[in-house]
């Protein structure tokens, strides 16, 4: 069970992290957005409404992403007191993370050796 538990975490972990990644990249500013000096622009020119739209949707964006972090520390924090009250769960609790960990070094070696192959 324990293991189970430990892969659906790795992969969950993994889907998480890169779509948050894939959309994380259109949310901060560029490093050209940054740069440019703008005392010398054009001066206050009129937004299509299209930037009105984008930027509502960073706004939805960046709310899942909170909302999804909120609910993974829930989860853990159900995991952690079920651990403290039951103590079976403390084992299966024990046999994810290892899991977890094993799992994660493996895709770090593997991915390591593709780059470098």
């Amino acid at each position: 069970m324990g293991f189970l538990l430990g892969l659906v975490a790795f992969v969950g972990g993994l889907v998480r992290i890169r779509r948050w990644s894939r959309h994380g990249r259109s949310i901060l500013p560029t490093d050209a957005m940054e740069k440019t000096d703008h005392r010398y622009g054009p001066g206050p020119t009129h937004q299509p409404a299209g930037s009105m739209v984008a930027a509502g949707l960073r706004r939805l964006l960046v709310l899942d992403m909170i909302w999804d972090l909120v609910a993974v520390l829930f989860i853990l924090a159900m995991l952690l007191y079920g651990a403290w009250v039951a103590p079976h769960l403390r084992y299966v609790l024990g046999v994810a993370l290892i899991t977890v960990v094993v799992c994660s070094l493996a895709w770090r070696t593997i991915r390591k050796s593709l780059a470098r192959g």
